[in-house]
């Protein structure tokens, strides 16, 4: 089932962006998320639902959770979470489809200075196919621990020049785990 669902109250106080470009879907989940508490904005495409999103008030949140059917991130784009002077934010990709970098990334990077400035943590879970073509995907830290990375696909495939890491410049690595029922190419940095 959906997880979501399964405990609304987790939404209550974030702020959801939906997209499709069906107006009628977009409504019936924000009217879902508002119902939950959460505070919903949405449109026909990432432009329009980001400049709805940049209008509403509350605080700024680090972490990044994204439910999805596909996600493609090309060219150089990137999903990501970045603090200059603390800890990193998580993200977590939930994909019921096929989520591909194609030459971008996902990262949670912190370049805090102190032991406890760990990057974030990053999870994607159970898409069709995760494929990273010069992709990247990064959960890296300055002075803290690196940051975790959950990969749960169905499928995995990376290209030699991708890049999966969990790093640290000065302290501990974090720890990838590939739980993927089927993995090709290159997994670690």
């Amino acid at each position: 089932g959906n997880p979501l669902a399964a405990n609304p109250l987790t939404l209550a106080g974030r702020r959801i962006v939906v997209v499709d470009a069906d107006p009628t879907v977009v409504a019936a989940m924000r009217a879902l998320f508002e119902s939950w508490k959460a505070t919903a904005v949405g449109g026909a495409d990432a432009g329009s639902a980001l400049a709805a999103l940049s209008a509403t008030e509350g605080p700024a949140r680090g972490d990044v959770d994204l439910d999805v059917t596909d996600l493609v991130v090309r060219d150089g784009g990137t999903i990501g979470t970045t603090s200059a002077t603390s800890g990193g934010g998580n993200i977590a990709v939930l994909a019921t489809g096929n989520v591909l970098l194609d030459h971008g990334a996902i990262t949670a990077s912190a370049q805090g200075v102190e032991a406890g400035d760990s990057g974030g943590n990053v999870s994607l879970a159970r898409p069709r196919f995760l494929i990273l073509d010069a992709g990247e995907i990064r959960a890296d830290a300055n002075a803290g621990r690196g940051g975790n990375i959950t990969l749960d696909a169905v499928g995995f495939v990376a290209s030699a020049d991708s890049i999966v890491s969990a790093s640290s410049a000065q302290s501990v690595d974090g720890q990838v785990t590939n739980t993927s029922e089927n993995t090709v190419g290159t997994l670690l940095e």
